[in-house]
């Protein structure tokens, strides 16, 4: 299990047909089987996914950084 902290920024289309942009910072535990960065950046989304209640394609990761 690693420990990651991770920068991510959501985009959201607010009523008045413009983008909001909120830059957020999570941890997450994360069992890192590989060392394939695509592996990687796919289990991160997902769990952010699953944690903030957004989807995918509302997210973009800004930074990873590995805890040890």
């Amino acid at each position: 299990m690693s420990q990651l902290i991770v920068n991510y920024t959501i985009t959201r289309l607010i009523d008045t047909g413009q983008f909001q942009f909120e830059n957020k910072t999570i941890s997450l535990d994360i069992e890192c089987i590989t060392d394939d960065f695509d592996d990687l950046h796919e289990d991160v989304v997902t769990a952010i996914c699953l944690k903030v209640k957004v989807k995918s394609e509302q997210l973009k990761i800004t930074g990873i950084m590995k805890v040890e």
